[in-house]
């Protein structure tokens, strides 16, 4: 029979065993989220799936460009009065036949956190070490550190429209931080935020082809609580990301008063 210090070794060694057999099922749960990803249920996921040579895609009606935003963010203070007079303006520029403008007329891009409206297709490129997201719009990517680096102090680097964003695996969920985001991007309807804002995301893989994302956004100066949006993702097989030249058609201009001005090209 084995005394107690030979049993002390078994149970040492069984335990080292156990530990390495859930250490490598663990790393083997980390989902691949490679691939080309559109809105589940939104008019581009309702496309034929290859995009090699397709003579034009089909556009999101303003239903659907509704149905697929990002809910209401609860604005506070001037905030608040920034948000009621925007809404007004685009209420008055409606009953004119108009449109109120926004950056991207001018082919600024959205940045975080609009990154998640699409409405066009995300490519997301994975590795060990780091997860590039590009939305097609734009022609925007984040860069996702998961090396284990710090963010950078703010004194020390530009605020950036994507922000500066690191992540960790807990599980199979993919959990980023992103923070030092620009304050020439702008929150839902156009009202900007403040230098506070900082952006958790969760990324899940329900199905092998279905990506839920829940992104929370705080911003202790612009927000009354916690804005969260919830997003599902699905992959598609045999899609392609396109270029996205903003300045090939910049047809609408947003002139000094903030309204769109359709710009003609010159015979």
């Amino acid at each position: 029979m084995p005394n107690s210090f030979t049993n002390r070794i078994i149970r040492s060694t069984l335990l080292a065993c156990c530990l390495a057999v859930t250490a490598t099922a663990q790393a083997g749960k980390v989902p691949d989220l490679n691939g080309i990803w559109v809105i589940a249920d939104s008019f581009m996921d309702r496309q034929d799936g290859v995009f090699l040579a397709a003579p034009g895609r089909a556009e999101a009606s303003e239903r659907e460009n509704r149905l697929f935003s990002m809910g209401s963010p609860k604005f506070k203070g001037e905030y608040a009065r920034r948000s009621a007079e925007l809404q007004a303006a685009e209420k008055a520029a409606e009953a004119n036949g108009k449109t109120l403008g926004e950056p991207e007329g001018d082919c600024i891009p959205p940045g975080m956190p609009r990154f998640w409206m699409g409405p066009y297709a995300f490519e997301i490129l994975q590795n060990a070490k780091q997860i590039n997201f590009f939305q097609e719009s734009w022609d925007q990517t984040r860069r996702i550190y998961l090396d284990g680096r710090k963010h950078p102090s703010p004194d020390d680097v530009d605020p950036l429209y994507q922000g500066h964003s690191v992540g960790h695996w807990e599980g199979d969920t993919l959990v980023v931080d992103t923070v030092n985001i620009s304050t020439a991007t702008t929150l839902l309807g156009g009202v900007p935020h403040s230098d506070k804002l900082s952006v958790s995301e969760r990324f899940h893989l329900v199905e092998p082809d279905i990506l839920d994302i829940r992104v929370t956004i705080v911003d202790p100066d612009a927000l009354a609580e916690p804005w969260i949006i919830i997003r599902k993702l699905r992959r598609k097989p045999g899609m392609e990301i396109h270029d996205y030249v903003c300045a090939e058609n910049n047809r609408n201009h947003s002139d000094e008063n903030g309204a769109t001005q359709t710009i003609l090209k010159s015979k």
